[in-house]
């Protein structure tokens, strides 16, 4: 049975992205996306959006909010995907991944972001997904 997951669309204290680079074994790339991961059972997602995104950044607030949640590929999977908004985290420790993943944080800001989409990078649905909920919110 599927996992549900939360992927966490993140902003520090001076309004740049909170992304992360990470290798992605499948496609055999550095993929561009957003922190996050699968729920411990039981676990709320918004429990779990902190804890990924302190695992994975050493970043934490206390402000994370529900952007919507959605079945990122229903054909294949009906694992639930929650979606929170962290528009003010802060470094409280250093990253604490699992032993296989490589992750590496960046920052940018907007407009680089807009660059970084337009370009040919490989980038995970999920934080497009992410910021699409996020503009519709208008926040």
């Amino acid at each position: 049975m599927p996992v549900p997951a939360t992927i966490v669309l993140a902003q520090d204290q001076n309004g740049l992205w909170i992304l992360n680079k990470e290798y992605r074994h499948p496609t055999g790339q550095i993929i561009l996306g957003c922190c996050g991961g699968r729920l411990e059972p039981g676990e709320d997602p918004l429990i779990g959006a902190q804890r990924e995104l302190f695992e994975e950044t050493g970043d934490w607030s206390d402000d994370i909010r529900l952007l919507g949640q959605c079945y990122q590929c229903p054909a294949i999977t009906d694992q639930i995907i929650y979606y929170l908004l962290d528009p003010n985290a802060q470094n409280k420790g250093k990253q604490a991944l699992d032993p296989l993943e490589y992750i590496e944080t960046c920052f940018m800001t907007d407009q680089e972001l807009q660059e970084v989409l337009k370009s040919q990078h490989p980038i995970d649905a999920a934080l497009l997904t992410a910021l699409s909920l996020w503009m519709m919110r208008g926040e």
